[in-house]
């Protein structure tokens, strides 16, 4: 009788131990400040592919500027497997400027990026800051290959929520 009570205490014990899965976070809304976009976005991202210590993910967003809409688009990579991230990552960014008069404007952005995130595995919030040069490329109307370009050095910060 002794030993049953003995296995079982051993079999409740573990058991109360054991905590429940939670499945990741890979999908998140954010605000972004700099960065991809010429001032500000709102953006959702999601991570496609995660390995121990990396995770790739996709974004997608929307900036409205006085008379500026833009859509970042971007990859990055997360390294690290805790809170902490370094970040590294491209974005690509067509907008219209004077979008609601019928003469407008075309431009790209071109981003790299590389910064730090806190971003706990199984957290609701995130937070970023990288320094973003960016290259702004300006194809005039009347001829699309005659382009001009000019570096901006620029900066990000991201305030997010995940589920």
């Amino acid at each position: 009788m002794q030993r049953l009570w003995i296995l079982f205490w051993l079999l409740a014990g573990s058991a109360a131990a054991q905590q429940p899965l939670v499945p990741p976070r890979r999908q998140a809304l954010y605000l972004a400040v700099g960065g991809n976009s010429p001032h500000y976005s709102l953006g959702y991202e999601r991570i496609c592919w995660q390995r121990p210590r990396a995770s790739y993910l996709l974004s997608a967003g929307l900036g409205l500027t006085g008379d500026e809409l833009s859509v970042p688009l971007g990859a990055a990579v997360l390294t690290g497997a805790g809170a902490h991230h370094a970040e590294l990552g491209a974005g690509l960014t067509p907008a219209v400027r004077h979008y609601r008069q019928a003469d407008t404007d075309k431009v790209l952005y071109l981003t790299p990026l590389a910064g730090y995130r806190y971003q706990p595995p199984q957290g609701r919030w995130l937070l970023g800051a990288a320094l973003s040069p960016r290259l702004f490329v300006d194809p005039p109307s009347y001829d699309p290959w005659a382009f001009s370009t000019r570096w901006q050095l620029t900066g990000r910060v991201l305030l997010g929520w995940r589920w």
